[in-house]
């Protein structure tokens, strides 16, 4: 059993399938990945556990996990019970900055920092989940949970202390496996307008753009890659959604 459908969820799920095993996965949102893709794009992932035999239910939340020294059920809010020889509870999680709390940093959602990753303690920087900078491209402050970021985060912070002085960008980039499909996001899910490149919520595979304003925000895969590559590449510059839109193959 797997209560929470994010990408650990769904990672851990696709294994255990993948391995003979029977697996239930339990979200308390209306979809998979509520909290970075909307419906229509999760709908494609769904269909595919589904189809490697996961069970998937949505919309309901889990209440409590049944048993005494090893887990025997999961219990939904309604009252469902369903049974459960294991359970992987994965519901995100939140920065834990208690222990810096009188240490005069800037706290919120984490560690404010710089354009240059610097805390506001002289000589300090803060990277990875807990470091909330404030994008170039867009102004809003983020703060992103994925490995690849810290990795590139980091690999910045070494510069800067070598003597490197250039403000720190990025371009968010997630991507998870799945019964062999990749589901890929560069920059932002959330947007004004979806246009789908090809492909949609009812096919296998799909390239998403998403507008935020005049520009192209975002860039979202199932399955495929080298367009997807081609308009990551572009997303640091906030192309124009018209031009992008009207360059892409079969648009």
């Amino acid at each position: 059993m797997v209560v929470g459908g994010g990408f650990i969820g769904g990672e851990v799920a696709a294994s255990a399938a993948e391995h003979g095993l029977d697996v239930t996965i339990v979200e308390a949102g209306t979809h998979l990945l509520p909290g970075v893709l909307t419906s229509g794009l999760a709908r494609p992932l769904e269909r595919l556990h589904q189809a490697m035999g996961v069970r998937v239910l949505c919309g309901t939340p889990a209440a409590r996990v049944l048993g005494a020294d090893t887990a025997e059920a999961v219990e939904l809010a309604d009252g469902t019970r369903l049974p459960a020889d294991a359970v992987l509870v994965g519901l995100g999680g939140a920065p834990e900055t208690s222990w810096l709390r009188h240490s005069g940093l800037n706290l919120s959602d984490g560690i404010v920092v710089d354009e240059y990753l610097r805390t506001s303690a002289e000589d300090v920087y803060a990277i990875g989940d807990t470091a909330r900078w404030r994008d170039g491209r867009t102004g809003a402050l983020v703060r992103l949970q994925h490995w690849e970021s810290a990795l590139r985060q980091g690999a910045y912070v070494a510069r800067s202390l070598l003597g490197a002085d250039k403000p720190y960008h990025d371009v968010p980039y997630i991507w998870t496996d799945q019964h062999g499909a990749r589901l890929q996001i560069a920059g932002s899910a959330d947007g004004d307008e979806v246009y789908f490149a090809y492909g949609g919520p009812e096919d296998d595979a799909y390239l998403a753009l998403v507008r935020r304003g005049p520009h192209l925000a975002g860039v979202i895969a199932l399955g495929g890659g080298r367009e997807f590559n081609r308009l990551r590449r572009t997303l640091a510059a906030l192309p124009a959604w018209e031009s992008v839109v009207a360059g892409v193959p079969g648009s």
